[in-house]
């Protein structure tokens, strides 16, 4: 692992066990084991190491959900993953630094964008861009499923990518204080609901 990248891991723990704001770049530079200007070396300033832990999120979960992509050949299955994946983005932290489920942070991931996205116009953009991407991405599978006569034709794209996307991110929110339902089994309920509601009617399917 080359030496930025060990960086920016070490940063996002940091942010994450302490929150940004009270986590200097000296911490930082003690944490990877190095100095303070050896940092600088890579990153120009603290704004621009957040910048990095956001560009880092962007190409681990892109890696992550290719490798998952292989895995499947229909929208059936394309949409269970969506709808599946709300327990990996419960605690996206855990897979960005490849730690267990179980381990304790401060504040999650989701958290700390919101606060970077506060403070930096730059990063909140940033953000909204990976935002709008993966309800691209979306959007191009469901139009997909409605030529192929999988998806009901009465459905707009559009505003179905955007529902999924917000049902997967507002899970993620809601999660974090029901401490008392079955998380599994509220997904395979939500699964099964759309699987439902956006299968064509027998005279589109005709």
């Amino acid at each position: 692992m080359e030496t930025k990248e060990i960086i920016v891991r070490k940063a996002l723990e940091k942010f994450l066990r302490n929150g940004y704001d009270c986590t200097s770049m000296n911490m930082i530079a003690d944490e990877v084991g190095i100095t303070k200007p050896a940092i600088y070396h890579h990153f120009e300033s603290k704004e621009s190491l957040a910048e990095s832990v956001i560009a880092y999120f962007e190409e681990k979960v892109t890696a992550w959900t290719r490798g998952q992509h292989s895995k499947f050949t229909t929208f059936d299955e394309y949409l269970r993953f969506v709808i599946t994946s709300i327990p990996v983005f419960d605690r996206i932290e855990c897979m960005l630094l490849d730690v267990e489920p179980t381990e304790e942070f401060t504040m999650g991931f989701n958290d700390l964008c919101g606060a970077l996205a506060r403070d930096s116009g730059k990063i909140r953009m940033e953000i909204d861009r990976i935002f709008k991407q993966t309800q691209r991405f979306l959007h191009s599978a469901i139009a997909k499923a409605q030529a192929e006569k999988i998806v009901r034709d009465d459905v707009d794209p559009e505003t179905l990518a955007i529902t999924l996307h917000g049902i997967v991110e507002g899970m993620s929110v809601l999660h974090k204080f029901d401490c008392e339902s079955d998380h599994d089994e509220q997904v395979e309920k939500i699964y099964q609901a759309l699987h439902t509601l956006l299968k064509p009617h027998a005279t589109e399917e005709s």
